[in-house]
């Protein structure tokens, strides 16, 4: 559905602005530079070629779509114990689960930087009565819920665990913590 639609005459408005988003320096990383004509001040233009079929490509065979062009999670993980989530092994955008936990799961962020501003998790509770806490390697660095100095946020009113998220951004100074449920779930913040 997503690939009919970037076909579409809307669509191409769409390329155009991922164009002028990307830049010329962005398109030849990703292996279209034989499609840039002209590149000058943010504005492109595109030989004859169909640029959306390639980036569509492109972003199935990097993992940003699935196989049919819908949008998915750089990757999933389950996890049964306390994890340390790593910047080097767990790419942006990861959605972290307690799928198969027995009992609670605390999430640990990498201590905030500049060199990660802009990475973000998922964390989602998909057990019942298992708690699930998100929390940073060094304290005070994580904003949640009217609180510049949080320490953790955790999923943990038994009947309101299951189906909680929990999504963490990093502005390059903190950890930005939000419930991202979608329904009524108490949040516990630690300070």
């Amino acid at each position: 559905m997503f690939r009919q639609f970037l076909r579409s005459k809307a669509a191409t408005a769409i390329g155009v602005l991922l164009a002028v988003v990307l830049g010329d320096l962005a398109l030849q990383w990703a292996g279209f530079e034989n499609h840039l004509v002209y590149s000058g001040f943010g504005l492109m233009m595109f030989g004859g070629l169909n640029i959306l079929d390639d980036v569509i490509k492109y972003l199935i065979a990097h993992g940003f779509l699935d196989s049919a062009g819908g949008w998915k999670y750089s990757d999933v993980k389950a996890k049964t114990a306390d994890y340390t989530v790593v910047t080097g092994t767990d790419a942006s955008g990861t959605l972290f689960t307690n799928r198969g936990a027995a009992g609670t799961v605390i999430f640990t962020l990498p201590a905030p930087s500049q060199a990660i501003k802009g990475t973000f998790y998922t964390f989602a509770a998909v057990v019942a009565a298992q708690v699930v806490t998100v929390k940073t390697a060094t304290v005070d660095t994580l904003i949640t819920f009217n609180d510049l100095t949080a320490d953790s946020v955790s999923l943990q009113t038994t009947s309101e665990i299951i189906g909680g998220v929990l999504r963490a951004v990093c502005d390059g100074t903190s950890w930005i913590v939000f419930g991202d449920s979608g329904a009524a779930h108490t949040y516990t913040v630690a300070t």
